[in-house]
């Protein structure tokens, strides 16, 4: 039990997300606003609201400036 502890301590923050949060994820952190998202992902601008505050909340981060600064430091992204 321990052992199943220390290895959710070990994860990456990102590595809670699902694939759909960690995508939209990769896309705020590249700089993309949450319409620009919504419209390649032919979801609704309040959809992609709502994955950035789970986001958020799965990975302790406030905003998007954090986002893309955690996404660059962990080489999500380019």
């Amino acid at each position: 039990m321990v052992s199943g502890l220390k290895n959710d301590l070990d994860k990456a923050p990102h590595e809670d997300l699902s694939p759909r949060e960690l995508q939209i994820f990769c896309m705020i952190g590249s700089g993309k606003t949450l319409t620009e998202i919504a419209n390649e992902l032919n979801l609704g601008i309040g959809t992609v609201g709502t994955y950035r505050s789970r986001i958020l909340a799965k990975t302790t981060l406030k905003n998007n400036a954090q986002i893309t600064n955690y996404a660059f430091k962990n080489k999500l992204i380019q």
